[in-house]
């Protein structure tokens, strides 16, 4: 006899109602037999037990891979170099004990390198139909071949991508309905400043902002002069007249005022009155800064086309985003720079440009897409966007004049300026993205994390030019004669070490926190104190900064990325005073460092207020928040005193039936007006950051020499 195979797992719909066996064939045995109609139930889906933990496992390493993916791009220091953003997922958080290191650094680069291909098909028509072609004509090379004949008949069919490289021809480009809006132009006034007084803006705009390539500067010259001399013969070409409108919006706005700021101290400690008008409606201050005029008039001229955009449209948006600063519209800077990185991409400026081109025409076209890379990515961070560009092709290289005419060189400017922007982007956007995996609750391991980041600004550092290193962390006492007359250098240095700021920052606010829920036996070891000094002295760096611009007349008053720097060093200092005042030992200061922050603070805040009195719209606002956190300060710090007071309308306040001296309460939570700080802020899992000794933060001091 056979072996029994066993039963069937499936029966019938007749052997099951029957409840008899079932062979499980199709038809089985039994409806065979009696000739009936088999048919089985289908097969419902299993229900399987699946643990909460491996879930939340599954979703963290998901989003990471994620955010690899999209901040691979920005997070390299070199375009040819796709080094990825320090993952933390379990396979690279935990390695095996028989792995190097080496090799699962390697494994996460190697997994970033397929992740991120910035196309991955060209699934257009056109291809379809020119790869058809190719096979096609490699069917036979004979001439007799009527497969290759045919395949020769049909003209050459480009993308609509490869046409903006140079491709192709003019026709291919505008296979497109035309419609009158792309050519119809309204009536429109075009003012122009007196010739002098214009010469004295664009010599202001090259030293301003010099570190991006925003024109080509001699062409740009020859321009201006041939407009003024007849305006006629460049009215019609409406990208120009938009470009100098925004140039000459953005050099007025840094136009520096003859008189050079006095700093005193601000003995009143009050917000100064708005110095405009003020509506009664709608609370709306009509005082507009300088350069408003002309950018106004510059986006009456802005039109962009965009099925057959150009590089002067590129320059125009990255224009315009730079010009919505000066108003304090960030979200409409974050929308011209996502058009213009976009036009930039549509015409290949992330690609080399064909060998056809000259030399200067290459470069410049290089040059425009980092700067709208630059404009893009600066945007974005500053919103908490993903920028809307994260690829770097690797045959693009950085910025370089080598290969440059010396009648060329004429037209850009130090490459090396360009360079170190890109670089800083980079690393802030690595920084950012750090910051927010430190934040998450399945994050494991976030000394590691912090020491990577760490040493990435160092390296950053290191990879400067040779004449830009030092002026990261120079002296204004001791090396009077490497500070530059140029404000660009300037601004990489407040750049740079606002990323220390951004990293460092929430570790203070996490202690803030956890001070405010009435938390006394913090210990502050060695190496939470050097973390805390290394944001101290990177504040204290930036606060310097803008106290030597404001004193050599080179502070931009309107500017948005000077209130920034100022307002971010400020909040640290401030902080610092808190905490040290709630508690000894998180900073350690050496000799009369402590009393030299304070007056440093003081006098830093009055460049501020300085700002706000100009009428810059983001400082006014920017102090208020300062005021804000000074007010918490008093609060924390005399409790007594200062058991209640106004700002801005919200109540401050100790509930006195629940708040003892310490200013702690019965659940373990601050209160300032409905916000609960001990619970609300989402760092209450950055323990670990206050209790693992895991590494030795003196080892990125870079802070080698004395700031006085």
């Amino acid at each position: 006899m056979p072996k029994f195979a066993g039963r069937s797992n499936a029966a019938c719909n007749y052997c099951h109602r029957q409840k008899v066996k079932c062979s499980g064939e199709q038809p089985c045995q039994r409806c065979r037999q009696h000739q009936r109609h088999c048919t089985y139930r289908p097969r419902g889906d299993r229900t399987v037990a699946v643990s909460e933990k491996h879930l939340e496992h599954l979703n963290t390493t998901l989003n990471d891979l994620t955010n690899a993916i999209r901040v691979t791009g920005n997070s390299t220091l070199k375009p040819t170099s796709r080094s990825a953003t320090p993952r933390t997922t379990r396979a690279e958080q935990t390695p095996p004990a028989s792995a190097p290191a080496t090799q699962a650094h390697a494994h996460a680069e190697s997994e970033s390198e397929d992740a991120v291909a910035p196309l991955v098909e060209d699934s257009t028509a056109e291809s379809f139909i020119r790869k058809l072609k190719e096979v096609l004509s490699n069917v036979g090379r004979g001439s007799d071949n009527p497969l290759a004949t045919s395949a020769t008949a049909f003209p050459a069919t480009s993308s609509p991508y490869s046409s903006s490289c140079g491709e192709g021809s003019a026709a291919s480009q505008r296979q497109h309905a035309n419609m009158r809006f792309d050519t119809t132009h309204s009536k429109l006034s075009f003012k122009l400043p007196p010739y002098q007084y214009a010469v004295q803006l664009i010599s202001q705009a090259e030293q301003s902002f010099g570190d991006y390539h925003t024109f080509l500067r001699r062409s740009f010259w020859r321009r201006l002069h041939a407009t003024y001399k007849n305006l006629s013969s460049q009215a019609k070409d409406r990208n120009w007249l938009c470009r100098l409108s925004f140039v000459l919006a953005l050099a007025e706005a840094n136009n520096h005022n003859n008189q050079s700021l006095t700093i005193t101290l601000d003995e009143s400690g009050e917000i100064p009155s708005w110095q405009g008008k003020k509506d009664n409606s709608d609370d709306i201050f009509h005082t507009l800064p300088p350069g408003t005029e002309y950018f106004e008039q510059g986006l009456l001229m802005l039109k962009v086309s965009y099925e057959d955009p150009t590089v002067d449209d590129v320059e125009a948006l990255n224009l315009a985003s730079h010009c919505s600063f000066i108003l304090n519209r960030r979200k409409a800077a974050y929308a011209y720079a996502g058009q213009s990185i976009r036009l930039a991409h549509s015409l290949g400026l992330d690609q080399p440009a064909p060998a056809s081109l000259s030399n200067l025409e290459r470069e410049h076209r290089k040059r425009v897409w980092w700067t709208a890379f630059c404009v893009d990515h600066a945007t974005s961070t500053e919103l908490c966007f993903h920028p809307a560009y994260v690829g770097i092709d690797d045959s693009l290289g950085y910025p370089d004049s080598s290969g440059l005419s010396a009648e060329d060189l004429e037209e850009f400017f130090d490459p090396d300026l360009l360079t170190a922007q890109i670089k800083l982007l980079q690393i802030k956007g690595h920084v950012i993205t750090v910051v927010r995996q430190l934040k998450s609750r399945h994050v494991y391991q976030r000394y590691d994390l912090l020491h990577q980041c760490l040493e990435r600004l160092e390296q950053c550092r290191t990879n400067m030019p040779a004449n830009l290193a030092p002026l990261l962390e120079f002296d204004f006492q001791t090396l009077p004669n490497a500070i530059p007359d140029n404000r660009v250098p300037f601004s990489l240095s407040l750049r740079y070490h606002q990323c220390y700021v951004l990293l460092l920052r929430p570790l203070l606010l996490h202690q803030l926190a956890s001070m405010l829920r009435g938390d006394m036996s913090i210990s502050f070891k060695e190496e939470v104190r050097n973390t805390n000094n290394t944001c101290l002295q990177a504040a204290r760096t930036n606060a310097k900064t803008m106290l030597h611009l404001a004193a050599s007349e080179m502070l931009v008053e309107y500017g948005y990325w000077d209130s920034v720097h100022l307002f971010s060093c400020l909040t640290v200092m401030c902080l610092a005073k808190i905490m040290a005042g709630r508690l000894p030992g998180p900073f350690v200061w050496q000799g009369t460092e402590r009393d030299e922050d304070v007056a440093l603070y003081d006098q830093a805040r009055k460049v501020l207020v300085n700002m706000v009195q100009c009428g810059n719209i983001s400082s006014r606002y920017h102090l208020e928040m300062l005021t804000e956190i000074e007010s918490i300060g008093d609060t924390m710090l005399h409790p007594r005193q200062n058991s209640s007071s106004n700002l801005d309308g919200a109540l401050i306040s100790l509930p006195a039936a629940q708040a003892g001296s310490n200013g702690d309460t019965n659940d373990g939570s601050f209160r300032v007006g409905d916000i609960r700080l001990g619970r609300e802020l989402g760092f209450d899992d950055w323990a670990e950051l206050l209790e693992q000794p895991v590494i030795d933060f003196t080892s990125f001091d870079i802070y080698s020499t004395s700031l006085g």
